[in-house]
């Protein structure tokens, strides 16, 4: 049986938001993706929880490093359309 995978989303003006991609990760490593609903109920985050094999949290608004890119070999200036984290990320 696959692996359940679940996935934090963004909250923007009232939406969840989730890049493609992500769920598309764990599809082409043979798991399913759960999206995570934004509640403040206990009980729905521990009946979710308890449903999946595992957990990714996306990070904050940065871009995806594409596959083909090698990671950086030193520190590098941020750049002009990184922005800082908002309270609703951290």
């Amino acid at each position: 049986m696959p692996a359940h995978i679940g996935i934090t989303t963004a909250h923007t003006d009232g939406t969840q938001r989730l890049d493609r991609r992500y769920t598309a990760a764990i599809e082409n490593a043979g798991g399913v993706p759960v999206v995570l609903p934004i509640t403040e109920s206990d009980r729905t985050v521990e009946e979710t929880l308890g449903r999946i094999d595992g957990l990714v949290v996306p990070g904050g608004t940065g871009r995806l490093r594409r596959p083909h890119r090698p990671a950086p070999r030193r520190a590098r200036r941020p750049r002009p359309a990184t922005r800082r984290v908002g309270p609703p990320l951290d």
